[in-house]
């Protein structure tokens, strides 16, 4: 298989941590010799790996594991705590399988010996192609979040929306029978009023006609 490389002019910019000059150099040698540009910066503890991460963008850390102030862990640690998604490569002597593989299991990409530095090129270039994925991927998830988040925000309003209609349905609702039952109201009270007037104007035709003389009695008297 070919080995995975950069093009020339892609500058990648490494964040060292290393407190030998003289094994920092021939990294940096042997990653020009496999064909990476890059450019580095080289720092030895906590406090100017944290201002180099503060200061410049990078696009991977390379860290010894053993340095007198410093350890490839407590890089890892920095490197977390700074939030940025980046390969993490340990080149250092033997430090043992098991702590390679706690290395690895902390979050560290990549383990190789000093001396050994053959695949230090392609494993540098994998490393890069896998944080790409991992900030895709963290990219998209974010973006669902905000979408779902959209969503629920867009269904709680709507939600909203929809009560205050039927909110408003009702009052309407409510507004309009109650004019029904006052006009109904009002009806009724005309009828009564009216229907009391034309009992009493019966009545009393009613009593007129029985206190007038039959015309047959009139003519039976004479």
């Amino acid at each position: 298989m070919a080995e995975a490389r950069y093009p020339l002019d892609t500058c990648i910019r490494l964040l060292v941590v290393e407190d030998s000059e003289d094994d920092y150099l021939l990294l940096v040698a042997t990653l020009g010799r496999q064909g990476l540009n890059v450019r580095c910066e080289r720092v030895e503890d906590a406090a100017s790996m944290q201002a180099a991460l503060d200061a410049g963008h990078w696009d991977a850390v390379i860290s010894d594991h053993h340095l007198p102030r410093f350890s490839s862990t407590d890089a890892l640690a920095v490197l977390r705590e700074s939030g940025q998604v980046l390969p993490f490569l340990i080149v250092s002597g033997a430090i043992g399988e098991d702590l390679a593989v706690e290395a690895m299991r902390n979050g560290a990409d990549d383990y190789l010996i000093k001396g050994r530095l053959a695949r230090l090129g392609p494993a540098l270039t994998n490393a890069l192609r896998a944080a790409r994925t991992r900030r895709e991927r963290l990219a998209a998830e974010q973006a669902l979040r905000a979408s779902e988040q959209q969503l629920r925000e867009l269904s709680a309003h709507l939600q909203s929306v929809v009560e205050e209609e039927r909110k408003a349905i009702a009052r309407e609702v409510h507004d309009e029978i109650g004019g029904m039952l006052t006009a109904l109201r009002f009806d009724l009270s005309w009828i009564g009023r009216h229907a009391e007037h034309a009992v009493h104007d019966k009545l009393d035709a009613d009593a007129k006609n029985q206190e007038a003389p039959s015309p047959w009695k009139r003519r039976s008297c004479r």
